[in-house]
């Protein structure tokens, strides 16, 4: 993200940001997007989509990105969203491991054609 992205996402109320910090450093964020649609039964749905989950490299297997997924589960509750989802890279078979043992389910396949 460039630094005019990040200031666009902390003023959207709709982006809420969590970070992880250990002695006063940011090591680990979730920045997150909730997004209010209609159902085909034209009732609200809110949903909390995960648009990043990044933690410092050095820091990885202390299951800190398992701590911030949970804290945003806890406020996507709170605020009565239907469901947390995020995409994930085909090939990404870490990250693919990692939101399943979460607990997460695919919800949908996305196929492409490069022209």
């Amino acid at each position: 993200y460039s630094d005019q992205e990040i200031i666009e996402i902390i003023k959207d109320n709709k982006s809420p940001i969590f970070v992880y910090e250990e002695e006063n450093e940011v090591i680990a964020y979730i920045f997150c997007k909730i997004i209010d649609e209609n159902s085909d039964s034209h009732t609200k749905i809110r949903s909390m989509y995960i648009d990043d989950l990044c933690v410092d490299v050095k820091k990885r297997g202390a299951h800190i990105a398992t701590k911030l997924y949970e804290y945003a589960k806890i406020y996507a509750k709170s605020i009565n969203c239907h469901n947390i989802f995020l995409n994930v890279w085909e090939g990404n078979e870490n990250a693919k491991a990692f939101y399943k043992s979460l607990g997460m389910k695919v919800q949908k396949t996305t196929f492409e054609e490069i022209l």
